[in-house]
């Protein structure tokens, strides 16, 4: 009998969605793979030194996300890679429709949503006595 750990370990997980793209060409159908954990913990990485590079500005986290996404979990009907992570400005510069379509299904596999990445990037510690501009502050009034 197979343990939970020995199952959890087998388990193949979600079934890859093919996603037919035919701005990329006749019959281009790129399968979209669930990311595995290290996957994951990359795009999140990147986020993170994104935002951590510029400061925090808004939205420096989630600059090429799509684009990044797509590259860790597109593949090929037998299930090899299509891109490398070197592509991201390549993939970047396509048509937005199709990578937006690709996002789409990773995000819904994978839960990489872009309110996902900004809720892990947080916001900076502002220095004690600060006033926080997000109306979270109470009114003594």
């Amino acid at each position: 009998m197979n343990t939970l750990r020995e199952r959890i370990l087998a388990s193949s997980g979600l079934a890859p969605v093919a996603v037919p793209c035919p701005e990329w060409g006749e019959d281009v159908v790129v399968h979209i793979h669930p990311l595995s954990g290290d996957d994951r913990d990359g795009l999140e990485e990147e986020s993170t030194e994104l935002a951590s590079e510029s400061g925090y500005t808004p939205g420096a986290g989630r600059k090429r996300l799509h684009a990044r996404a797509v590259v860790r979990a597109a593949r090929d009907a037998e299930g090899k890679r299509l891109f490398q992570l070197g592509d991201v400005e390549a993939l970047a510069a396509k048509d937005a429709r199709v990578l937006d379509r690709l996002y789409r299904v990773v995000d819904r596999l994978s839960a990489v949503s872009e309110e996902e990445v900004q809720a892990l990037l947080g916001k900076p510690v502002a220095p004690p006595g600060d006033v926080s501009s997000s109306g979270s502050a109470t009114s003594s009034t």
